[in-house]
This record gives C-alpha cells, structure tokens and sequence, in this order.
C-alpha cells in the first residue's frame, strides 16, 4: 500500500536520498539502533570479519598477529563449550551454581541459556525463555528427586568485538583480573564480548573476555577454567573472564621454530638433526624433519686452525703463571732487603750515637735485635736512609784498614825475646 512503511532487510541500511536499502559491506556490521545512511555501518574490531548484509562481526577461528604468527584455533570453535561453577548455598540452606556456555568461533550464536527448565537432561519439559548467545549465563537451582531448575539466564557476549593478543595496548589489553598468563614468550589471545542491552546493576552492560593461553602441555581442547582472582567467573556481576589453558591457542610452527645441527664429519658421513627451539611455544603448522645423514668432507686446515688456536691459548696462560710467580719472588725479595737495610741503619745510628757521647767505642755487641729497637731508629738530620747505608759501608772499610795499620805499627815498635832496652 502507497505510504506504509517498510523495513529493510537484516544488515542493510536505507540511504537518506533515494530511499532504497543497500547492504553493509564486507567486514562491516549495521548498526540496529541507527540503520539510516552508509555511516551506520560500523567496520568490525580486529581479529574479526563479516559477510556483506551482516549484523553481526565474528571470528573464523584464524589469527595473525603484528609479528606475522599464523593461529587456527578449529579445534575450540566446532563446539559449544559449558563450565560449571561449584555449588554454593543461599541463607537458607537453597543449593545453586552458576551455569555457563559459550562458543568462540562462527557467525551463529549457538550458546544457549534456558529459563524454567525441569532438568538440563530432559528436553521434553517446556521451555519458558531461552538466550541464544556467544556467552550466557544462567543460574541452576536444585531440587527433590534430581530434577534441576535453569533460571536467570543472562546474554554475556551478544556481539564480538575484537580478537586480539596481550600485548594489545588500551581497553583491549587483559583484563587485570585474569591476570598476567603470558610469561616465558607465550602468548595470550583475548576474545572480547559485550552482552545486549544494560542494567540497573550493570548500566555499561555486561561483559565477557575468554582468554587463550598458549600452554604446550594442555593437549587437546586443554582445560578451560574460571580466573582465580574471581573463582565465581565474575569480580563485579558485570565483567566476566574465562581462561582457557591450551595447545591449540599457541602459534602455528614454521621453519623458524626449529634449528638444524650437523654433527663432525666421520668417514665422509654427516648426520643432520633437528630439533625445536627452546622454550617450544608453537602448534601445528610445519612437522618437523627426520633427521638425515649426508655426505661430507673433511676440512683439515679448519681442524689445525683450532688446534693452533687451543695451543697458543695453553702457552698464554703458561707465561701468565711464570710471570705471576716471578712478580711473587720479587716481591719477597724486596721485602727481605727492606728489613736487613733498617738493621743496619739501626746498628749504625748506635755506633755513631756512642761515638759522640766519648772517645772510645762501645764494647761490642751482639748482631741480634732486641724487641721494639726498630721502632727507635734515629736517622742524621739531612741524611737520606740510602745515602746513610752508602756512607755505612765506606766506614766500615776504612776502620777495617785503620785496624790493619795499627796491627803494623804494633809489631815493628816490639821487643823480641832477645832485644835489649834502650
């Protein structure tokens, strides 16, 4: 009828100007609340993609990362995942736990979250409500007889905004109550939703990060469990995170992740071996390569070279501890030398000393010092300790020549046995 008024189809918006619908894109989703122009079609947040005529961005189960790591995360994304929250109990003794699903991958929401079901493993009950979601949540109540009630079921993840991994910077970055999960270069990779619609206790809406994390020794689908700053899947009401411990979440393997070694050429035969790199942090992707023999050639000048090299090293170090030893010994001697010069500077300040004080010399005395006569060493005014010890020496000899002199004189004045006195 002329002048009705008639929607356009799903994921396309109406142009201002000729009023006619056109879709959204490729990789773009409309903007339900404001479908009018080619400005509500809102491009899709990283990681994610979307058919052309969509309202709705989603992940293919593939990543790349700024550093060109290749992801496929299949194995996660073919099926609805569940997990369960241990039971707790009401004021008044009621039993419940918090039920949730969740899928990652794909353009439908197959998560479901029931209200008023009589038992989860009963589907001919009749169903009052039900959310279809990426992420929901509902609340299960036990009863009598092993029957369970379904209530509250609540959208957590409505739509996917990003894919991203941990080093992503701004509101993309990890939630800070799940945690810090990369360490040892492994790598994290954050799926963030956003739930339809707020609350009164939420009025931002709700909220949902499912964190990958990249662990080797979690085969398989792994293990998807709960934060443990916030055990109940939630700190807040609001903001929910789920962390999931697995293989699959690590980059997929390249020619990068492993190193060949050829082992020493025996017998013109080489055995290659291969072997990833360590800390190994990858999946799938390339195998790696059996190790294989080649043949080879002996290179005998890269052998003299080394052993020329090892030789001179063992000659260095051989001259190194001579030297060493040489410098101990001098030391040593410059240490003995030291002392037998400050004796004699002693025994000569105590001739010269007891030469001032008369005309003769002191009686001799013994060559041993007694204890703490070092220490009362007087040296002449104005005379250095090596020119005294010079001045010493020159001493000693002219008193050796004087005494022979004397002996001389001695003997040609005496008297033998036949002399007569003048």
């Amino acid at each position: 009828m002329f002048g009705r008024c008639q929607g356009c189809p799903e994921g396309h918006y109406i142009s201002p100007t000729d009023r006619k619908c056109y879709p959204c894109p490729l990789n773009t989703r409309l903007n339900e609340n404001h479908p009018i122009g080619s400005e509500s079609c809102i491009p899709c947040g990283p990681g994610t993609i979307s058919k052309p005529g969509s309202i709705n961005c989603y992940s293919d189960c593939t990543f790349r990362d700024d550093l060109g790591r290749q992801y496929n995360f299949t194995r996660l994304g073919n099926a609805v995942h569940n997990l369960t929250r241990s039971s707790l109990f009401t004021s008044t003794g009621q039993k419940y736990s918090h039920f949730f699903s969740l899928d990652l991958c794909g353009e439908q929401k197959r998560a479901r979250c029931y209200h008023d079901v009589l038992s989860l493993l009963d589907h001919r009950q009749k169903t009052v409500s039900v959310v279809h979601s990426h992420v929901c949540r509902a609340t299960l109540m036990d009863r009598p007889g092993g029957l369970v009630f379904s209530i509250e079921p609540a959208s957590l993840g409505d739509q996917l905004l990003a894919v991203v991994n941990s080093e992503a910077g701004g509101n993309l970055s990890t939630p800070s109550f799940i945690g810090d999960l990369a360490t040892h270069n492994e790598t994290v990779l954050n799926f963030f939703f956003k739930g339809a619609g707020a609350t009164a206790a939420c009025p931002e809406g709700r909220t949902a990060v499912v964190a990958l994390h990249c662990d080797v020794t979690k085969k398989g689908q792994g293990e998807l469990t709960f934060p443990s700053k916030c055990p109940d899947g939630t700190c807040d009401g609001c903001s929910h995170g789920f962390v999931w411990h697995t293989e699959v979440a690590c980059p997929l393997c390249t020619v990068n992740d492993y190193e060949e070694v050829e082992e020493k050429c025996k017998g013109n035969k080489s055995r290659i071996i291969y072997s990833w790199n360590e800390p190994h942090h990858c999946f799938g992707g390339v195998s790696l390569p059996p190790n294989k023999q080649v043949t080879c050639q002996k290179q005998p000048n890269v052998v003299i070279r080394e052993v020329t090299v090892s030789a001179t090293l063992f000659d260095y170090k051989g001259y190194i501890g001579i030297a060493l030893g040489i410098a101990v010994l001098l030391v040593v001697f410059l240490i003995v030398l030291y002392r037998k010069n400050r004796k004699l500077e002693y025994k000569y300040q105590q001739l010269k000393q007891s030469a001032k004080e008369g005309d003769e010399l002191p009686a001799p005395e013994t060559c041993v010092q007694e204890s703490g006569d070092e220490d009362e060493v007087v040296y002449e005014q104005g005379i250095k300790p090596g020119q005294m010890l010079l001045k010493k020496l020159k001493g000693m000899a002219g008193k050796r020549k004087g005494d022979e002199m004397d002996e001389m004189e001695f003997q040609t004045v005496k008297l033998g046995p036949s002399s007569s006195t003048v």
